[in-house]
């Protein structure tokens, strides 16, 4: 699960960083990149903390929610 976790986790950030994310994300980008300046750090994420704060999972689960949505064929390849 931690594996998927990061996976998913550096994959979402690659897109990020590359720009390939349309504005249609744009409603739940905001809260992943305030998780992420939150949560990841140079030496990894803190999943103990992250998973002891219910409003904070709260708003993992929109930003998933908000991705699973998304048009992802408007998507680039990057």
């Amino acid at each position: 699960m931690k594996t998927l976790s990061r996976c998913l986790f550096l994959a979402f950030v690659g897109a990020a960083l590359t720009g390939s994310l349309r504005a249609e994300t744009a409603a739940w980008m905001s809260d992943y990149n305030r998780l992420l300046g939150k949560y990841a750090t140079p030496n990894g994420v803190k999943y103990a903390e992250w998973k002891n704060n219910a409003g904070d999972l709260q708003t993992l689960q929109k930003v998933v929610d908000g991705i699973a949505t998304g048009n992802v064929s408007s998507l680039g390849k990057k």
